[in-house]
């Protein structure tokens, strides 16, 4: 099994961060680190952070066994569409036929993650990861880390949920929704009336088209860096 990183090493100066460049940088070594410790074979790490860093440093502490792709792109407002562009980037670097864990930058391994039981599940399902109210028809799986079967199914997910978070806003989905398309007609507009999050449209495709098996747990744990407070998540 493989490891990919989403990671925003520098974010842009629009961007708010709790943590320092310095802090990011630490943080995602730490990723780094307990993905190897646990056992993966090799750890995809892809950035899109808006200045150039320091890859050497990373080869040299990680040698051939991490690979390191930086893509500058536009940040879009939905942090969702920027992680799912980033990724269908580098399907092409990714071997194809292998089960996979997508795992955000800066957050780590703890103890209780296992790859065992994900490598028996994705036998028989595409995703396996944790959801939240999945069954409601607003629920979320988390995008922090899942596993995914194969670069098949994945590109078909990601592809999907792009669509889904940019057209979600006009679709009918209840009365407010309704009136809001009845409004539309007469209204010269741009673009999706609001877009969901990428939590959102991932269980929305993953539902309707792909196996799923969830998780109590993943085995993850990290600080959110859009809070104004120090904020640890663990699942």
């Amino acid at each position: 099994m493989i490891a990919v990183i989403t990671s925003t090493l520098i974010p842009s100066s629009d961007v708010y961060s709790f943590f320092s460049v310095e802090e990011r940088w630490n943080q995602t070594i730490k990723t780094i680190k307990t993905l190897f410790e646990s056992g993966f074979e090799s750890v995809y790490l892809l950035d899109n952070s808006c200045k150039d860093f320091d890859r050497d440093a990373l080869y040299q502490q990680f040698q051939e066994r991490l690979i390191i792709s930086h893509q500058k792109q536009y940040t879009f407002q939905n942090k969702g569409i920027n992680e799912a562009l980033l990724l269908l980037n580098h399907m092409y670097l990714l071997p194809k036929d292998r089960n996979l864990f997508k795992i955000s930058g800066r957050y780590f391994l703890v103890d209780d993650f296992n790859t065992s039981t994900a490598e028996l599940q994705l036998q028989n399902a595409d995703f396996v990861g944790k959801g939240y109210n999945y069954k409601h028809k607003t629920g979320l799986v988390s995008t922090r880390g899942y596993f995914i079967k194969n670069t098949e199914v994945y590109e078909n997910i990601l592809v999907k949920a792009v669509e889904e978070m940019q057209v979600y806003g006009s679709k009918i989905h209840g009365l407010k929704s309704a009136v809001k398309s009845i409004q539309n007609i007469f209204t010269d507009t741009l673009g999706s009336p609001f877009q969901i999050s990428m939590e959102q449209a991932f269980a929305r495709v993953i539902k309707k088209d792909h196996t799923v098996s969830l998780l109590g747990r993943l085995g993850i744990a990290g600080y959110v860096a859009g809070s104004d407070h120090l904020e640890l998540i663990e699942e």
